[in-house]
């Protein structure tokens, strides 16, 4: 007996077996659709704190299982001297210590320290030592000062380079020399200034005696070196006083003679006589520091060699040295 209307399972004109695969498929979806989403999105668990652990031994968890915890989580917190001292003090053991230290998170690097900026390189020092002291002292030709009495000057304001030194004292040879300073270096010259050495001497020429370059004896060495202006045969002549470096008590006195090219002086005892041609003087001035209150002046050739004089007159007294200086500068066209 048939039910009217009633079809057959299966024989659905779309072929055998098509509802059965459908409703397998409406179950499978169903079954996903079921799923918990806590499974998939489901979060790392939570690291200790501090005071996670303090709050677990004070709760009488076993240091072991509280060690396990922390494996598990992780710490958040560096385990300094004070905090393993806390955990001591929770109850702590010294292997649930140890534990915590390895699982502890890396201190964070230190900043990076500004770069240093290099310091200024300290300037050059030149010490200056001479014998005798107080001499005077020039740089590339700037007078600098005078050394002490001890002969020590120290220079701290001079350039890194090359430069020229020149120490100078009335009655003495320059000493001359090109040093090369380096920043933040001391570089020393020392010297002992030499007595002048008398240039060669060839027959100088007679200088006639007239009555106005009367003989004049040699004076005491207790009177002040002493001028007399001698016009003769083209040079120009004048009583001097020769120095010997002894801060006027040891001199000679004779003639001095300017023309032709040349500087002739020729003691009256024969002590010394000088042919010095004008073009190897380097320098004819009155003297600033040496015999001043005499009136001194020098003459310095361009070897270094110097020559103290004081102009006299008659009577052997000291007198202005200008004509004598006057007449070295003509002579040299100055």
């Amino acid at each position: 007996m048939s039910i009217p209307g009633a079809t057959r399972m299966g024989s659905h004109s779309g072929g055998k077996g098509i509802p059965k695969a459908i409703a397998l498929l409406l179950a499978l979806l169903a079954a996903i659709a079921l799923i918990p989403t806590f499974g998939i999105a489901q979060r790392a668990p939570k690291k200790l704190a501090k005071q996670d652990v303090i709050d677990l031994l004070t709760g009488d968890v076993p240091s072991d299982q509280v060690a396990e915890e922390a494996r598990k989580a992780g710490i958040s917190f560096q385990v300094t001297a004070s905090v393993a001292k806390e955990i001591r003090d929770a109850g702590g053991s010294e292997d649930l210590i140890n534990v915590l230290r390895t699982l502890a998170p890396r201190a964070p690097a230190a900043p990076a320290s500004a770069p240093r900026t290099a310091p200024a390189s300290s300037p050059p020092v030149l010490v200056i030592e001479s014998s005798p002291g107080q001499s005077q002292v020039y740089i590339d030709d700037e007078p600098k000062g005078s050394t002490s009495p001890e002969g020590r000057l120290k220079l701290t304001q001079l350039a890194p380079g090359d430069h020229l030194v020149r120490i100078s004292l009335t009655g003495f040879q320059d000493h001359e020399e090109t040093v090369t300073l380096a920043a933040g270096k001391v570089t020393t010259v020392a010297t002992t200034l030499q007595p002048p050495v008398a240039p060669p001497v060839s027959s100088p020429p007679q200088l006639p005696q007239t009555e106005e370059t009367p003989t004049v004896p040699a004076p005491q060495p207790s009177l002040p070196p002493t001028l007399s202006r001698m016009p003769h045969n083209g040079f120009v002549s004048f009583r001097v006083a020769h120095d010997h470096n002894r801060n006027g008590k040891d001199y000679c006195v004779g003639v001095m003679s300017v023309g032709n090219g040349m500087i002739y002086y020729k003691a009256d005892n024969g002590v010394h006589v000088f042919e010095i041609p004008l073009n190897s003087v380097r320098e004819a001035r009155r003297n600033i520091t040496y015999l001043v209150k005499l009136g001194a002046f020098h003459i310095r050739l361009k070897k270094g060699t110097n020559f103290n004089f004081v102009a006299i007159n008659r009577q052997t007294q000291p007198q202005p040295p200008d004509p004598v200086l006057t007449a070295i500068d003509n002579a040299r066209g100055n």
